[in-house]
């Protein structure tokens, strides 16, 4: 699915924080070449996150949460919903170019529900205040 998404965060030290974060989906995806049009309609989470420097301005993070996702799907005039929740995990890395505030983050995130699990990746901008 693509998704506009947005977080953020708090920093308790150089190593332990927090970050809440929230997407909506954008467009519909075709399921299998069957008039299936499926969407994600919201992704919520909140996470404690942990972070390791490993090089001048790089930084490892490894995050452990809880989110809730909703899905819809329609086919021939019938629409259902369904919303999931559970734990997830994830780890990542963030760069600062030149230890400023201006940063590029790439993650993973391991997303697992009762009777489904799934994985999301993102490359995001991050600002540090």
């Amino acid at each position: 699915y693509n998704a506009v998404s947005a977080g953020s965060g708090v920093t308790f030290n150089k190593y332990f924080g927090v970050e809440a974060d929230g997407a909506f989906g954008i467009g519909k995806t075709d399921l299998n070449d069957i008039d299936v049009r499926s969407k994600l309609d919201y992704s919520i989470g909140a996470y404690l996150v942990g972070t390791y420097p490993v090089a001048k301005n790089v930084e490892m993070t490894g995050r452990l949460g809880y989110a809730k996702t909703q899905l819809s799907a329609e086919s021939m005039g019938y629409k259902v919903s369904n919303s999931k929740s559970g734990p997830t995990m994830g780890i990542g890395v963030r760069y600062f170019p030149n230890g400023g505030l201006n940063g590029v983050r790439a993650d993973i995130t391991h997303y697992k529900f009762d009777d489904s699990d799934g994985y999301i990746g993102q490359i995001a901008y991050i600002r540090r205040f």
